[in-house]
């Protein structure tokens, strides 16, 4: 009767890789709203692959080790 369209999609593997952190980071700093819950709140900062077996595609909306100097982040 129908077409199934989920058949016509490619397939891809997703992965994230956890390439930064900042661990002083306070939760009222994460937030636009005031919290009055405030305490640490570490931040992780990751890139994803996303591939299949017909190509790659790397995501990447980090920074580069000099603006994490400048940022006081350190790469992992």
């Amino acid at each position: 009767m129908g077409h199934d369209l989920k058949a016509d999609l490619p397939v891809y593997e997703i992965f994230a890789l956890r390439y930064a952190q900042i661990e002083e980071r306070r939760r009222n700093e994460n937030f636009i709203a005031h919290d009055p819950h405030d305490g640490p709140m570490p931040m992780d900062y990751f890139v994803w692959v996303i591939r299949n077996q017909e190509r790659t595609i790397l995501v990447d909306t980090g920074f580069s080790e000099r603006a994490a100097k400048a940022r006081k982040r350190k790469l992992l």
